[in-house]
């Protein structure tokens, strides 16, 4: 294993530097070189970011934040959240085949089922569960991804991080763009996006929409079929107004349609002997819908500016599948679960250019406002096996209401002394109700039922302190200390009626860090240290002799402690090369297992502890408006487990992207390949009883390739 790893790194950094290599020829060759003197300036082009609810420089915010841009986002075909993770030190995204399943760990910090530990937003929006997190994507202008706890301006169930994902806003010139790929285990994908005026100055539109769809990747052996099929419908429409100068509303319909195949489970050895080869008697399907209509008003007033956030959520899922994951009919199961969620957030806030002035050496920005939500789940679970896995042939139904309410009033102030030191308070308040209606039978009554209710309300106070330092216009350092939260509640999946309720998850984050620009802005350089402590661990905990069962449970206490780098680095005009570096040492402090061994010094669950990317693209402007690109990126995770017991886990494994195109200023044809050395990896398992291993995992996704054509108007 650690020689196969050795030598895909070795070929994957041999390309990448190939492909550096060529570009820096072919620039050489060109005739039409200008002369040193003569040459216009290239920079790095400047990055704006959101992470404090206002639109900084990235290079100006004591946050460690990685942004993609829209002009990333295209290069390198970033369809969802999963695609854009690579590029994010400390990031991993779990995600089964079903979309719907989907958890992002930062630092060592997430969640499986529950409340997530690092929640997305989408144009503003918080997504309450990870079920409606993870969608396709489109008329997307910019995503930033923001590690370390940020529960004083984002709430809750931020205590890992938030992933901002912002769309593109139509204006008073129309434009367009659409797309169409093919490519290998017949994948088609089709998107489009069009934006323009209604009425110039007041009204705008902007519709886009898209279609994706492929064969499965694994073979199920039992019937000769292939069972993780890709079926997604999406789309996006907004109306935006402008009354006036001061004002700007923005109405949104977005939504999606997944009827994809089933989970491709198998026993964790044999996928390892066997990549993608399951044998599954029953062949079941994940369906899901989700759709949101928000209401955002912005007011931007000559002391003050004012946000509205209003939004409806929802989500639909089921799915079916073979619970024993064998060639045997023992077991299968049927999830059902539907949400709603209810959203409004106000904010008010200092205008940009316009702080309160104390005096000529000291000036203050500020932001306060407050958010409520109220959500109704219903999941719906019926387990059933035949006589081959019980003695009797029964069904097990675990149906559960669960009604949340809760309210977050929050404030930050960051004073400014002579343009040079600024110290940033702030703190938050949250506050929330739940309520839960469990019921467990079976039918035949082989076990006696279960039918309880209970309530729980959490208060916290989420405070954050930064300082940062502006030692000239290109390098800052600051520090920062931030307190996590994440909600307790109940759990849906019957254990026992003690492990029903569980409590709050907290966390402490201390970090210090450095952004720079150098070389005249061609190169940003961005580094960071951080020490994370954090109690009650919420932890998805295996039920002893149920398969596929679990329940959040508070593990113990743990500590992440680290670094990360990132880069990029203009060497000239039309070649850039980029990449980053995260270490995570996150281990248990104090932790029982279901079996009552200790946890005690184990890794957390899907915590690698190195992450790392570097890329290169090169663009060669050719005559009549023309130009050739190529782009190579190649990733590398570290070790990592499976879960809290430690007994399983992946290995280092490496993946390398490559991507060529030619066109003009409307149109471009490119040709792509994605895990180009077929490296086989299961990045996820858990424990199954009755599986030869001990686990059943997922494998990743194979080697790729297609072609994509597309136009802008």
């Amino acid at each position: 294993m650690r020689k196969s790893l050795v030598s895909s790194v070795r070929v994957s950094l041999s390309l990448a530097a190939g492909v550096l290599a060529m570009s820096a020829g072919a620039f050489a060759d060109s005739t039409t070189q200008p002369s040193p003197a003569s040459e216009p300036a290239f920079t790095l082009p400047p990055i704006i970011v959101t992470a404090q609810k206002r639109e900084e420089p990235l290079e100006d915010v004591p946050v460690s934040v990685t942004a993609i841009g829209r002009q990333t986002i295209e290069d390198a075909q970033i369809q969802n959240v999963n695609d854009a993770a690579p590029l994010v030190p400390n990031l991993t995204i779990q995600q089964f085949s079903a979309p719907r399943e989907s958890f992002p760990f930062i630092r060592g910090i997430g969640s499986g089922q529950g409340s997530p530990a690092v929640t997305t937003y989408i144009d503003g929006v918080p997504q309450l569960s990870f079920s409606t997190s993870n969608i396709q994507l489109v008329d997307i202008d910019r995503m930033e991804f923001l590690r370390g706890p940020q529960g004083t301006l984002y709430g809750r169930n931020t205590l890992g991080g938030v992933i901002n994902i912002y769309t593109q806003q139509p204006t008073d010139t129309t434009h367009g763009d659409a797309t169409v790929t093919g490519g290998t285990y017949a994948l088609q994908d089709y998107r489009f996006g069009v934006r323009g005026p209604l009425e110039p100055g007041k009204a705008y539109y902007a519709v886009a929409g898209g279609y994706q769809a492929r064969d499965g990747y694994t073979l199920n052996r039992f019937d000769d079929q292939y069972l993780d099929s890709v079926n997604e419908l999406f789309g996006r429409v907004e109306l935006r107004f402008t009354p006036t100068p001061d004002w700007d509303l923005r109405l949104t319909l977005n939504g999606e349609r997944d009827a994809d195949g089933d989970f491709p489970l198998a026993d964790l050895d044999s996928l390892r002997q066997t990549p993608r080869r399951v044998d599954h008697n029953y062949q079941g399907e994940t369906h899901r819908d989700v759709g949101q209509f928000a209401f955002n008003a912005i007011y931007h007033g000559q002391d003050v500016d004012f946000t509205s956030v209003t939004a409806i959520q929802y989500f639909n899922s089921k799915e079916l599948t073979d619970l024993d994951e064998t060639q045997f009919n023992a077991a299968t199961r049927s999830n059902l679960e539907q949400q709603r969620n209810l959203i409004e957030e106000a904010r008010f806030m200092s205008p940009n250019d316009r702080p309160i002035v104390i005096n000529n050496d000291l000036n203050l920005h500020w932001v306060a406002g407050a958010l409520a939500f109220a959500t109704g789940d219903e999941p719906r679970v019926g387990n059933h096996e035949t006589a081959l896995a019980s003695p009797v042939a029964f069904t097990n139904f675990q149906d559960a209401n669960l009604d949340n309410v809760g309210i977050g009033v929050y404030g930050q102030g960051t004073l400014s002394f002579l343009d040079k030191l600024d110290l940033t308070l702030g703190g938050r308040v949250d506050y929330e109700y739940e309520h839960a209606n469990i019921n467990n039978t079976f039918s035949p009554p082989i076990a006696p039922a279960f039918n309880g209710s209970d309530t729980k309300d959490f208060t916290e106070f989420s405070p954050r302190v930064a300082v940062d330092y502006h030692w000239t216009p290109q390098l800052m350092t600051y520090a920062t200390v931030a307190k996590g939260y994440r909600a307790g509640g109940f759990n849906s999946t019957f254990a026992a009626p003690s492990q029903i309720p569980f409590d709050p998850e907290r966390s402490w984050s201390y970090e210090v860090g450095a952004k720079s620009s150098l070389l005249d802005n061609r190169l940003t350089l961005n580094a960071d240290l951080f020490y994370i402590d954090w109690k009650h661990l919420q932890l998805d905990t295996p039920i002893p002799g149920e398969p596929s069962a679990f329940y959040i449970s508070n593990a113990g206490d743990a500590r992440s402690e680290g670094l990360e780098v990132e880069g990029d680095y203009l060497l000239f005009s039309g070649l850039e090369v980029f990449g980053g570096l995260g270490f995570d040492h996150a281990r248990f402090e104090r932790a029982i297992q279901p079996s009552g061994a200790s946890a005690e010094g184990n890794r957390l669950p899907y915590a690698p502890e190195t992450t790392w990317n570097v890329g290169t693209q090169y663009t060669l402007p050719l005559p009549h408006d023309m130009r050739v690109y190529a782009r190579a990126d190649v990733y590398g995770v570290g070790p990592y487990s499976y879960d809290a017991s430690n007994i399983a886990g992946q290995g280092a494994y490496v993946l390398t992207n490559f991507r060529v195109g030619y066109g003009g200023s409307w149109w471009r044809v490119e040709g792509w390949v994605n895990n180009a050395f077929n490296t086989h990896y299961i990045p996820l398992a858990f424990p199954f009883p009755g599986s030869a291993s001990g686990y059943v995992g997922e494998s990743g996704d194979p080697l790729t390739a297609g072609v994509t054509m597309g136009v802008n108007f």
